[in-house]
C-alpha cells in the first residue's frame, strides 16, 4: 500500500457557559498532537457552539475532492448536547463514504466547584443519541497526547480510508465465463 497521509475531520465542540479559554486550550493541545502524529487535519476555524457553525464546517466537505475523509473525531472541548453531533454525523454521512466516528473527551481535575468543561457528560449524551440512531462509535476519556488514543486514532482513521477506497474500488471482467459457471 502507497504511502498515505490519513484525512482527519476534526470538530472541536463547545457551549460558550463554559470555560472557553480552557476549552481552546485543550484544543489547541489535541489538535497539535494530532499534527505531531502525522495526520492532516481539517478543522472550522473556530470552536463549534451552534448547528450555524456545524453548518459551516460541513460546507468545505460538500466541494469536490474534498469528501476523502478517513475519521471524524468530534472533539468535547465542553459539554455540548446531542444536537451538534448528530448534525455532524448526519452530515458527513451525506457528503462522505460514512467515516468512522470518533468522540473523545478530557478529563478534568475535581476542584469542589463548577465543572469547567463538563465534556465526559458531553460524549455520554453523544455516545447515547449516536446509538439510538444505530451510528457506531468509538470513544476516549484522556488528555492530548495520550498514546493509547493516538494509537486508537490511527487504527480507526486507517481503517476508514481503507473502507473510503474500497467503497470505490471497481471490477472488471475480461473474457467471458464459462456455460454453466455464472458465479
Amino acid at each position: 500500500m502507497p504511502n498515505y497521509q490519513l484525512r482527519i475531520a476534526f470538530a472541536a465542540l463547545a457551549r460558550p457557559t463554559f470555560d472557553l479559554p480552557l476549552a481552546q486550550q485543550v484544543t489547541g493541545q489535541a489538535f497539535d498532537q494530532l499534527q505531531q502524529a502525522g495526520f492532516e487535519l481539517l478543522t472550522a476555524d473556530s470552536l463549534i457552539s451552534d448547528l450555524d457553525g456545524v453548518q459551516a464546517f460541513l460546507t468545505r466537505f460538500g466541494e469536490p475532492g474534498a469528501a476523502g475523509i478517513d475519521l471524524l473525531i468530534i472533539f468535547q472541548a465542553t459539554f455540548a448536547d446531542s444536537t451538534l453531533v448528530t448534525a455532524l454525523v448526519d452530515g458527513f454521512n451525506a457528503y462522505c463514504a460514512k467515516p468512522p466516528v470518533f468522540l473523545w473527551a478530557v478529563p478534568e481535575p475535581r476542584t469542589g466547584g463548577r465543572l469547567r468543561l463538563n465534556s465526559l457528560c458531553g460524549i455520554n449524551l453523544a455516545g447515547h443519541a449516536l446509538s439510538q440512531r444505530q451510528q457506531g462509535y468509538e470513544y476516549a476519556y484522556a488528555q492530548p497526547g495520550d498514546p493509547a488514543v493516538l494509537a486508537k486514532i490511527q487504527a480507526l482513521a486507517a481503517a476508514g480510508m481503507l473502507r473510503r477506497r474500497l467503497s470505490q474500488a471497481r471490477m472488471g471482467v475480461v473474457g467471458e465465463h464459462p456455460a454453466g459457471m455464472d458465479s
